[in-house]
């Protein structure tokens, strides 16, 4: 069996496991911890995502002028 293979038998048995026993243990974590959570909780990880400082409004505008530009200067490199 050459490198290529094995790396790939490897590949396919990480992905085995982890849809069959890695995936769902987590996802049984993050459902309990998600029912668990405080409005509290909730507030803080949604700011922490949005990247908004608590105390602070959310933006007055959809962000997409900005995601635009974005794009557009991804665009041209």
């Amino acid at each position: 069996m050459d490198e290529a293979t094995h790396e790939l038998d490897r590949t396919r048995q990480w992905v085995k496991m982890w849809k069959t026993e890695t995936g769902p243990v987590l996802e049984e974590i993050h459902d309990r911890e998600l029912l668990g959570m405080s409005e509290e909780g909730a507030r803080r990880i949604s700011a922490v995502l949005l990247d908004v400082p608590r105390g602070n409004a959310l933006r007055k505008d959809s962000g997409l002028v900005e995601q635009q530009f974005w794009f557009q200067k991804a665009w041209k490199k």
